[in-house]
């Protein structure tokens, strides 16, 4: 089950970090996400987010992990001093939260997002998000099959994370950064994917000044899977997902296929 609540941000803000708490081994994902344009609901309402249509699937996120460690839910993210995330007085948002419940009974299900603020002052640099994401999956049954694709780089950023999203099939993942001098770095490697990483993303974070690309730069993404199923899978049962964030990125930076746009085309 897919459950949205809608809100708006009050006030002017810089966002530092962010936690996320709930009670449920239940639990698949807790997202804030923008709310896109012609969409509209109160303050508090609660939704079954399939009646949005596809854009839910791919509607921009607020933040994504970054931080000390990508394990530590207290803190999910954790910027350093004078980054923060940008937000504005009566900014919609969207919390998309995602259960799976196996058991025979029903349960129910407490969550709720912390943020702590950066005074507006000692804002130094604006962070965002970014995705990198394959959508035209198509994975034969009984085969261990491979898609990778490139996304460009259009600006100079300095990343602070990158995470990796499979689902159950996944077998191995890897994120390669592609420099304008021909050389080539990985800086994700996940050579065995295992089946509770669907849950808790495997990710990698950099310090400040690190990890800086250049446009025309690229991370390209190479996602294994093996299909032991009698199917063959396709999103939403299968994905192949980078994401992470960097400033300046007053925008989210988004590609889809190996194509960069401000907002995706629904999946």
């Amino acid at each position: 089950v897919l459950w949205c609540m809608f809100g708006s941000f009050p006030d002017d803000a810089a966002v530092q970090w962010v936690g996320l708490q709930h009670d449920s081994p239940l639990m698949h994902h807790m997202l804030l996400r923008e709310v896109p344009d012609g969409v509209f609901h109160e303050d508090g309402e609660v939704i079954d987010c399939l009646q949005l249509g596809a854009w839910w699937r791919v509607a921009p996120t607020v933040f994504e992990a970054v931080g000390q460690d990508f394990d530590n839910r207290d803190r999910w993210v954790n910027l350093p001093d004078g980054v923060g995330f940008m937000i504005e007085s009566g900014q919609r948002w969207v919390l998309d939260t995602h259960w799976l419940n196996y058991s025979n009974e029903d349960t129910e299900v407490h969550v709720a997002m912390e943020l702590g603020y950066l005074p507006l002052d000692e804002l130094e640099h604006v962070a965002g998000t970014y995705n990198h994401d394959f959508s035209g999956l198509s994975i034969p049954s009984g085969q261990i099959h491979e898609e990778q694709f490139d996304c460009v780089w259009e600006e100079e950023v300095t990343l602070l994370s990158v995470g990796a999203h499979m689902h159950l099939f996944g077998y191995s993942y890897a994120v390669d950064w592609l420099k304008g001098d021909g050389s080539v770095q990985r800086i994700l490697d996940v050579p065995e994917w295992e089946p509770e990483f669907r849950d808790e993303a495997p990710g990698e974070n950099f310090q400040p000044g690190s990890l800086v690309v250049q446009a025309g730069d690229a991370f390209r993404t190479t996602c294994t899977w093996q299909n032991d199923s009698d199917h063959i899978l396709t999103f939403p049962e299968e994905m192949c997902t980078s994401f992470g964030v960097g400033y300046e990125l007053p925008d989210n930076a988004w590609c889809q296929d190996g194509e960069t746009s401000d907002h995706p085309a629904p999946m």
